[in-house]
């Protein structure tokens, strides 16, 4: 069978009872694939090929004996980073815990096992489940389109199913991060009422507003998942006791009778034209199979989405005590600001946020009293490229925007189905969201069951053979980048935001938190406030300048790298430089206050496409000129830069310069040594 790998999982499941393939085949057939796609994909933490055929040959064997033991039972799925298994490096998405092997399965890997599952291994994630990947890891990207971006935290999970990597992945939501990724990669998510699944052995972001989950290709398969996790747990007291009830029942029955709530005033006012006509096709087609549409007018969530951050960092930083401060060299940007933030926040203010809270979710309860489900958007933006995620950062409103259609089930707690309902434009899913009541999960089976019979956006893949390729990179240098899923934790203070493939934290002369941007770009400069008279006290070598130009990402990148004799020289020849490769940089209109930058040591703006156009990058060489490092404030960032043969102005080829971003607190500085690869 040619295109096994886009199997819905109870597909398979079907092949494997009745013998027509073996859990042997279908497991070496999925390695065999991982190994040739993964490598430019990044879905895979960790692969587990030896444990995952003893498994794929145990559960041969126990079916041959006419042990089955269900739908799950020689099925190859994966688990996203942050369970724990047995033996099994398992991170998180850190460097922190890379050699971390646990000595016990979390309780729903455990149950996979028990259901008979074959685990290939971890599926990547952002850094401890917030926004961001941590900079020495690579993002994971999306197979529709590697210019997209794939969702988080979950990213990995997404990738993987959308890829053909594996035919289900267990994944956690604590902002939306089963829902994005299924809204990026054309999969169906199911995010259970909190508590429906056990947290034990799962690595905490904020456990109040941690769920875990299952991703696949369609509700059947979803459901599979979730029958064989869900339950009460004595290592969990937070688990709920209430039995789960027949979800694969659930999958057979008829839409009508339900009731399904539309607020048109806040699905349809701020939202992008696209997810509108997914919407109303989705309504539709629901309408069709029987089902009542009922206008409501659902609760204000713009404070639950405010809230949704502090509540969160103070949560974290609780998760994060045994190693954070004390190790914060090695956190990523993102989480160690939201952090600090949470450390920060005083119990006072924490108390506010905990009784606004509690207030919304008994407004949210009080709006199920008439319908049985809620349809939403998934978020409002037609599918998003990786260059909007760049400049999102830089408009605080979009970022909200974001999270208008997630966080606030988070913060409730209640269960929600994310479907394929379209496309969009560019040729990739958009997705709509229904919403349950508590214990809910049942009724969305029901009815995303139902809307799956009738349609088949969730039975669209991408082009089996396309190349995973990212934007056409300069082959000569090798780049590793650091993806902007970074999302503003803006009602505490936190700004830690990335464009495009290069950092983007804004500084100007009197805010260092505050964007500096023009119609032309998106720019930062950053200081280090050393005087003249120190500059001229301390002078540096000369050493010659060096041009390196590339694309990376679409953005088009030029590193110059000059001798420190004044801003205005340095800056003068940073323009001239990249006129030289042909990127316009004359309209000095695009640099704010520009005769006001001696003060600065260098100046970044990224080039190409419509968010930001022409660009340089600017750094001073170290005295050895053997390594080149740049410290930047708010937060502190380096380029390790290692220029091997270079001289002059020369094309460079992969053995004459590695680059590496990393983080670098502001305590470390002054005995801060560059580490070049």
């Amino acid at each position: 069978m040619h295109d096994l790998h886009f199997l819905e999982l109870t597909a398979l499941a079907e092949l494997i009872r009745t013998r027509e393939i073996s859990p042997v085949e279908a497991a070496v057939r999925q390695l065999d694939r991982i190994a040739a796609l993964d490598g430019e994909l990044a879905s895979f933490a960790f692969v587990t090929p030896e444990s995952a055929m003893v498994e794929a040959r145990a559960a041969e064997a126990d079916i041959v004996a006419g042990h089955y033991r269900g739908p799950l039972h020689g099925v190859p799925l994966a688990v996203k980073d942050l369970f724990w298994t047995r033996g099994t490096p398992t991170a998180a998405g850190t460097t922190i815990h890379v050699d971390f092997r646990p000595s016990e399965d979390a309780t729903v890997v455990r149950r996979l096992r028990q259901a008979g599952a074959v685990l290939l291994g971890k599926l990547q994630m952002t850094e401890g489940a917030y926004s961001d990947h941590h900079p020495q890891v690579t993002p994971p990207r999306n197979p529709w389109n590697a210019d997209y971006w794939p969702g988080i935290s979950s990213s990995g999970p997404g990738a993987a199913l959308a890829a053909g990597l594996c035919f289900g992945a267990l994944a956690s939501d604590t902002g939306g991060s089963i829902r994005w990724p299924s809204a990026a990669n054309g999969l169906t998510g199911l995010k259970p009422t909190w508590g429906r699944v056990s947290r034990h052995g799962v690595f905490d972001l904020a456990p109040s507003h941690d769920h875990v989950g299952p991703m696949a290709r369609s509700v059947a398969d979803v459901s599979a998942l979730l029958a064989a996790v869900a339950g009460a747990d004595p290592a969990d007291p937070t688990a709920l006791q209430e039995p789960p009830p027949d979800y694969a029942a659930a999958t057979t029955e008829a839409m009508e009778g339900l009731k399904i709530g539309i607020d048109r005033a806040w699905d349809r006012g701020d939202v992008d034209p696209q997810v509108r006509t997914v919407l109303d096709e989705a309504e539709r087609v629901l309408r069709s199979l029987g089902a009542g549409l009922v206008e409501v007018e659902a609760p204000d969530v713009a404070q639950a989405v405010a809230d949704w951050v502090p509540n969160c960092a103070v949560e974290a930083a609780v998760a994060h005590e045994a190693t954070f401060p004390s190790r914060r060299a090695e956190y990523g940007p993102v989480l160690a600001s939201v952090l600090d933030a949470g450390r920060a926040m005083s119990g006072l203010a924490y108390q506010e946020v905990l009784l606004r809270r509690m207030a919304f979710c008994g407004r949210m309860k009080a709006l199920f009293n008439g319908i049985d489900l809620l349809l939403t958007p998934a978020h409002p933006f037609a599918p998003l490229s990786l260059r909007t995620m760049g400049t999102m950062g830089l408009q605080p409103k979009l970022i909200a925007r974001l999270q208008a259609y997630t966080a606030p089930f988070n913060m409730t707690g209640q269960p929600t189905l994310t479907l394929p309902g379209g496309f969009g434009a560019e040729g990739l899913p958009i997705a709509f969201q229904l919403v349950a009541a508590h214990l809910g999960e049942a009724t969305l089976i029901r009815a995303g069951a139902a809307f799956q019979r009738t349609t088949d956006w969730h039975r669209r893949r991408y082009e089996a053979e396309r190349s995973y390729a990212r934007s056409a990179v300069d082959a000569s240098v090798e780049v590793r980048t650091v993806v902007a899923d970074r999302l503003l934790a803006l009602s505490v203070g936190v700004a830690a935001v990335m464009a495009g493939t290069m950092p983007v934290l804004s500084a100007d002369l009197e805010d260092p938190l505050s964007p500096l941007t023009s119609t032309k770009g998106s720019m930062l400069c950053f200081r280090r406030d050393y005087s003249p008279e120190h500059l001229a006290q301390h002078p540096r070598q000369t050493t010659k300048s060096v041009l390196l130009a590339f694309q990376e990402q679409g953005f088009d990148v030029t590193i110059v790298l000059t001798p420190r004799t004044g801003a205005p020289k340095r800056i003068a020849a940073g323009c001239a430089w990249s006129q030289r490769a042909g990127i316009d940089t004359s309209d000095r209109q695009m640099i704010p206050d520009f005769d006001k930058l001696a003060g600065f040591d260098c100046m970044v703006t990224l080039g190409g496409g419509s968010a930001v156009e022409g660009g340089y990058l600017l750094i001073d060489p170290a005295r050895d000129a053997k390594s080149l490092t740049l410290f930047l404030q708010n937060p502190i960032y380096a380029f390790d830069v290692k220029p091997g043969k270079a001289k002059g102005f020369m094309k460079l080829g992969p053995e004459d310069l590695t680059f590496r971003l990393t983080r670098i607190e502001p305590k470390a500085c002054a005995s801060f040594k560059a580490v070049t690869e």
